[in-house]
């Protein structure tokens, strides 16, 4: 596959991974929203994440499937993280899982379960780091700066 061949299909696997990526995100937020709770577990996180990975990975097929699995699963992992972060700084008590409930007043429970909800999401985030550094394995080794030749040729 030529240069441009390549960094054609790898523009189409970015594009197609971080739509994915970004699509079960907002299918996170959504079940959150629908809800009315933020989940003190990360399975439905995980799932998502890894179906937004095969679903990405099974939309590209101009060569990315790689790309475009890893994309979109650093992308999901990480944005469902930075979600919960800034959700549980923001959404009112009754959003809260009830995780604590042995403190001294139930504001103690709302207080140390707004803390102690992002613990279950400490696994996704290695899960998105681990996407991203096999992403960079992947593409960091192809981009090799081609053979810079002088116009001036050699006496």
């Amino acid at each position: 596959m030529s240069t441009r061949g390549w960094i054609g299909a790898r523009r189409a696997a970015l594009e197609v991974g971080t739509a994915f990526g970004a699509s079960a995100a907002l299918l996170w937020l959504a079940v959150v929203g629908i809800g009315h709770v933020v989940p003190g577990d990360a399975t439905v996180a995980a799932l998502l994440v890894f179906a937004a990975a095969a679903g990405a990975g099974y939309s590209s097929r101009r060569g990315g499937l790689v790309q475009a699995s890893l994309t979109a699963g650093t992308i999901a992992s990480l944005s469902i993280v930075v979600s919960v972060r800034a959700l549980m700084s923001l959404v009112p008590d009754s959003w809260v899982s009830p995780i604590v409930t042995v403190a001294l007043t139930p504001a103690d429970n709302v207080a140390q379960s707004r803390v102690e909800t992002f613990d279950p999401y400490v696994g996704l985030l290695l899960l998105g780091a681990l996407f991203g550094l096999a992403l960079l394995v992947d593409v960091l080794p192809r981009l090799r700066r081609p053979a810079q030749t002088s116009p001036i040729q050699p006496v």
